[in-house]
């Protein structure tokens, strides 16, 4: 299994040699690095960020916008409209900030990357292994519980309006009848469709799941 070294605040004037040179450790930057050190690459992961575990604030908090966003979330928007921007700056980029919403290419995307850029292998049976194996590493999943105030409001007034909803996965993990063990995770309680107990759900950064494996290495 190959294995992604953190190695630390680069000083200045510090030299590393490396065959390839992967700039963002968010999603897209991770993988590329973790396929290509499987490969037998010598890849080097650089990150601005600092590397910090789920548990070190409380999830979508204040906390979490000092620590992991760029600028403290406080980027400028210029134009009309006006449209909030908000970026990562931390280890595992914006799978450590956002909601963790998952898709699958879309069929009608897929033909047109096929007949516009005539890229090969790209049919969903092409993918389907490439998309179940990040779906089981990040475990995407349905929201266990009972859909939140907001959602069940949302899907109200979509019914009304004649327009068609979903529910999205998320690459959340539930733990049915846990027990928080730490304040500072604050895990989301949802209620389990089929008994009384409880399900608790944490956001599976990058970095924390089987996609990409962040350890220390010897050379």
């Amino acid at each position: 299994m190959p294995t992604l070294s953190p190695a630390g605040i680069f000083r200045e004037h510090e030299v590393h040699r490396c065959e390839i040179l992967v700039i963002g450790s968010g999603p897209g930057g991770s993988v590329t690095a973790w396929t290509l050190a499987s490969q037998g690459k010598d890849v080097l992961l650089l990150e601005e960020g600092p590397h910090l575990p789920l548990s070190s604030c409380v999830p979508f908090s204040i906390d979490e916008m000092r620590q992991k966003y760029r600028s403290g979330g406080m980027n400028p928007a210029l134009g009309k409209p006006t449209i909030p921007f908000v970026e990562a700056c931390c280890a595992g980029g914006g799978s450590e900030i956002n909601s963790g919403m998952y898709h699958r290419t879309p069929e009608e995307v897929l033909d047109v990357w096929r007949t516009q850029f005539q890229v090969q292998y790209l049919e969903m049976e092409d993918l389907l292994p490439h998309f179940e194996a990040c779906e089981s590493a990040l475990c995407v999943q349905l929201d266990p519980g009972k859909p939140p105030g907001a959602a069940t409001k949302m899907r109200t007034g979509a019914d009304k309006m004649g327009w068609k909803s979903r529910e999205i996965p998320k690459w959340f993990k539930y733990q049915k009848g846990a027990i928080r063990q730490r304040k500072v995770s604050r895990p989301t309680p949802v209620n389990d469709r089929n008994s009384n107990s409880a399900c608790y759900g944490a956001r599976m950064p990058i970095h924390d799941s089987g996609a990409c494996r962040a350890t220390p290495t010897e050379k």
